[in-house]
This record gives C-alpha cells, structure tokens and sequence, in this order.
C-alpha cells in the first residue's frame, strides 16, 4: 500500500465508480462469509466434532462480522464517509441473506448426498439432551410435549436441519444489521437537522 494520499483518493473515486455498490459489497463479503463458514465446518469434521452441533456459536459469530465491514466498506468507499438507515440495511439484508442461503444450500447437500450419517449423529445428541433434561422438561412443559418433541427429533431431515439453520441466520442477521445501520448512520452535512 502506498503512504501518497493521491492513492487513497484515486481508490475511493475509482470505488464509487463500481456499479451496484450496495450489492456488489454485500455479495462480495457473504461469499467470503460463507467461505469461512464451510472451512469451519470442515475443520471441525477433521478433528472429528460433529459440526451441526458444535459449530453453531462460532458460526454465529461470523455473521456480525461480516455485516459489520459489508456496511463499514460500504459507508468508507462508496458513500464518501455518509450512511442512511436503509443502506445499511440493504448492505446488510443482501450480506446476510446470501450467507444464509449458500450456508443452507450447502448443509442440504452435504448431509443429505455426501454424509447422511452427520444427521444421524445430530438425531442422536439432541435426543441424549432432551433426555437428560426430562424431569426440568416435563415440569416446564408437560409429559405430553416432552413425547411429542421426542418424538419430533426423531423425523429430523438434511432438510429441516438447513431451513433451521436458514431462518437462524435471517433472524439474527436483521437484528444485527438493524443495530449495526443505526450506529455507523451518518448523513451529509446538509441533510442533518
């Protein structure tokens, strides 16, 4: 990187030349994103966890992140230091909502063509908790429930595994761009009142 300040000029013109910049930002970082999460999960296959049911923490994790510099990058090259509520919200809605997709499109081919028995493995460890929590379950919820949801754990599919996991990431991916869009908000000179 160059110190010239005639450089960062020319990048940031040369930024804000870019077509599309609030989905051509977004759709670079959850491409990215989405990249770390399936390197993630794979590690997490080598040192032999089962990945849908450890790695939903540090997946969740990520998503912030790369809300945060998808907007950051946004507002810093292509809107001359300036920042709406909806841009923000744009940059992140289309950042989190490819992650979400491609993460789910990813799960659902995985385990269902390459390693069903994952699912399995998921099948087996949410029964052992359910299990190990019945008497808190059965006081909280009743007898009936704890069978039902039982029972429910048992049907588990790659499908409703990657919907899951889908409708998760939507959820706290528009919590978080909404928090995110408030905080880096920052209007034209003109514009504030």
């Amino acid at each position: 990187m160059s110190s010239n300040p005639g450089w960062v000029y020319h990048h940031m013109t040369e930024a804000a030349k870019q077509p599309y910049p609030l989905l051509t930002v977004a759709v670079k970082y959850a491409l990215v994103g989405t990249a770390l999460t399936i390197v993630l999960f794979f590690v997490l296959l080598f040192f032999d966890k089962n990945p849908l049911v450890t790695n939903n923490w540090v997946d969740f994790l990520l998503l912030p992140i790369f809300i945060f510099f998808s907007i950051k990058e946004y507002k810093k090259y292509y809107n001359q230091g300036t920042l709406h509520f909806w841009q923000g919200m744009t940059v992140g809605f289309f950042t989190y909502c490819g992650m979400a997709f491609v993460v789910a499109v990813f799960l659902w081919g995985y385990l269902s063509l390459v390693s069903p028995a994952l699912v399995q493995d998921y099948i087996t460890a949410r029964t052992d908790l359910i299990m190990s929590s019945k008497d808190n379950f059965i006081t909280q919820f009743g007898e009936e429930t704890y069978r039902k949801v039982l029972a429910d754990v048992q049907l588990v599919r790659a499908s409703d595994i990657a919907l899951d996991d889908f409708m998760k990431k939507l959820l706290v991916g528009l919590f978080i761009t909404s928090v995110v869009s408030v905080l880096m908000r920052r209007l034209p000179v003109t514009e504030k009142t």
